[in-house]
This record gives structure tokens, C-alpha cells and sequence, in this order.
């Protein structure tokens, strides 16, 4: 049932609102929950000021009003999901939640800044990119990163906890801080990036909480992917496209591309030593100015393939790490 212009009713009680972000991957959704003190809000748009008054219209378009808003949970932290949740806050003073892994994103400081940008700095050096393209990867990563003002989270949720009357799910692996909403009765799951129809989402890398090691986002969303298919899920509200009607067949294809990219860089190694550039731009000569991106889909994939035995890695004298298969 289509209720207004940005506005649409894609499951009982709940309400797909879209909004726009500029952003490659398109619009971002956002879900309206209604009940009987007002109404909660999962993901806050990228918070421009069209996307605030697209918001306030899907508000509207469901018979609410913006300052009826009791609750905002953020499925993840990045800029089209996470960045008008200072405003949408400031304008509705609702609770705002999310896993507590955002804190370091949503409150950083100096010291976290600094210390944030020292592990993508060595990060990107052991993968081999030049100083021009670790400055673009950086310039790119400190825009997204100004796209989100620092606000304060009401409380964390993990899994297992019941927030508006949805159970939460933590799902890791676009982000390591992503969480869904899961609905039981009807078997429904509001998922944020966890599996979206019409692309795979990219497993990003992230700093650990010291900022001395990394994430293996792919090992983590291959262990989400598991988890979402034992659930036996009806549909899936992604945050990006349409709804996900047969999400058991998404999660095989999902599993599956993760597979076939690690054979394509295992086919890419061959018999010679590899950087994770050489191999990012040999598989993506279209996306060279996106680094950021390619990177994290190689060196994710790299890390998987390293942990179940297809290659190994050491670093050379200048603390490059180089990849080769194993023997």
C-alpha cells in the first residue's frame, strides 16, 4: 500500500520511507514503526536538508508528525544511514540507539581521530599503495567521516535485546557495529546492509577497538550470512532496493560470490608474489579512484583466504605485505 510520494508499506506496521543521498549506491531507506506513544525510526538518511524533509514528509505521509519520533536505532554508522541522526535527535529528542561499537564512531576524539588514521596509514602502506593514492583514500574516508556529527547514543543494543518490540540481531560484515531488527511472528528482518538484493554490499576493512589490528569483515559477514540463512527469515527490508522475498536464495548467492572471489584472486596470485594492490588493480581497473573500496574487497577476501589455508603472506623490507599461494 503506497501512502505518499516517499512512502510505502512493505511489511504490517511498517513503513519504508526513501531518501536521497547522492551517494553511487543510490537512495537510502529508512523504516517508520508506528505504535500507540508515537512512532521509531530505523536509520536516520545521510541528514541533508532534502533528505531531512523527505524524512519529515514520510513522517507526515503515515499520519505521525517528525516530533512524535521516541526512538531512533541505527543499523550501522555509515553517512547515509548514520548522518542526520544528530539532527533527527536535536529536532525530536528521541532515544537513539545502536550497537555500542558506534560509540567510537559517533563520539571520536582527538585521540581516536589520531589513532584511526595512523592504522589506515600503515594499513595502506602494507598494502602497497602509493603516497598519491593513500592521500586519496584518506581524503575520501575523512569525507564520509564528516558527513556523521558527533551525537551521543541513549543505549547500546546487542543480540538478543528487544527494542520497540523487535529483537535484536547483531550481523556484522559491512560494519562490524551492524545490527538488524527481527520481527519472529512474521518472520520479518529490517537489515540495514546485511543483504541487499540487486549488489553486494562491500565488506569494509575496519581498525579493531585498539586500532593495532584489523577486522576480518569477510570471516565475520560469512558467519552473518550463516546466521541470517538458520533463521529461515519470510523477508528482509534492506536499506538499499527493493525487499528481499526469498532471502534463502540471496544468502546461497551471497556465500557463493564470496567463494568465487577468492578464487579469483587465488587465480590471480598464480605463481607470482602479489600486493594487495597489484591485485586490487588488476581485478577493479575501472574503480582506481575508489581505493578505499577495492582494497577492502581484496584485502578482506585475502584475509579469508589466508585463514582456511589457500595463501600466505610476509612483509618484505618496507613492511609491504606481499601474497602467495600456499604450498
Amino acid at each position: 500500500m503506497t501512502t505518499g510520494t516517499h512512502v510505502s508499506q512493505v511489511a504490517s506496521g511498517v513503513y519504508r520511507c526513501t531518501l536521497p543521498t547522492g551517494f553511487a549506491v543510490g537512495d537510502v531507506h529508512a523504516y517508520l514503526i508506528p505504535d500507540q506513544q508515537g512512532v521509531t525510526v530505523v536509520d536516520a538518511g545521510l541528514g541533508t536538508e532534502e533528505s531531512m524533509a523527505a524524512l519529515e514528509q514520510g513522517v507526515r505521509d503515515i499520519g505521525c508528525t517528525l516530533d512524535q519520533a521516541h526512538t531512533i536505532v541505527l543499523t550501522h554508522g555509515h553517512a547515509d544511514h548514520a548522518g542526520g541522526a544528530a539532527t533527527l535527535k536535536e529536532r525530536t529528542n528521541a532515544r537513539l540507539i545502536g550497537h555500542p561499537l558506534l560509540l567510537r564512531w559517533l563520539q571520536p576524539t582527538a585521540e581516536s581521530r589520531r589513532a584511526e588514521d595512523e592504522f589506515f596509514e600503515r594499513l595502506y602502506c602494507a598494502c602497497g599503495l602509493s603516497q598519491p593514492l593513500r592521500e586519496t583514500a584518506r581524503s575520501e574516508q575523512n569525507r564520509y567521516r564528516q558527513m556523521v556529527r558527533p551525537v551521543c547514543l541513549d543505549a547500546g543494543a546487542g543480540e538478543d535485546d528487544i527494542v520497540s518490540g523487535w529483537r535484536i540481531v547483531y550481523t556484522p560484515g559491512h560494519s562490524e557495529s551492524h545490527l538488524s531488527l527481527w520481527r519472529e511472528h512474521d518472520r520479518t528482518m529490517i537489515g540495514g546492509d546485511s543483504c541487499i538484493q540487486h549488489i553486494s554490499a562491500n565488506a569494509l576493512v575496519e581498525p579493531d577497538e585498539e586500532c593495532l589490528g584489523r577486522v576480518q569483515s569477510v570471516a565475520q559477514f560469512r558467519r552473518t550470512f550463516l546466521k541470517l540463512r538458520a533463521m529461515e527469515i519470510s523477508v528482509i527490508l534492506p536499506g538499499h532496493g527493493e525487499s528481499v522475498l526469498d532471502p534463502q536464495a540471496l544468502i546461497f548467492r551471497r556465500l557463493h560470490d564470496q567463494e568465487k572471489r577468492v578464487a579469483q584472486l587465488v587465480a590471480a596470485i598464480d605463481t607470482e608474489e602479489r600486493t594487495v594492490w597489484d591485485l586490487a588493480s588488476s581485478l577493479f581497473p575501472r574503480h582506481l579512484k575508489e581505493p578505499t573500496l577495492i582494497v577492502s574487497e581484496v584485502l578482506g577476501h585475502l584475509d579469508y583466504a589466508v585463514t582456511v589455508g589457500q595463501v600466505t603472506s610476509s612483509c618484505d623490507r618496507n613492511g609491504v605485505a606481499r601474497y602467495r599461494l600456499a604450498r
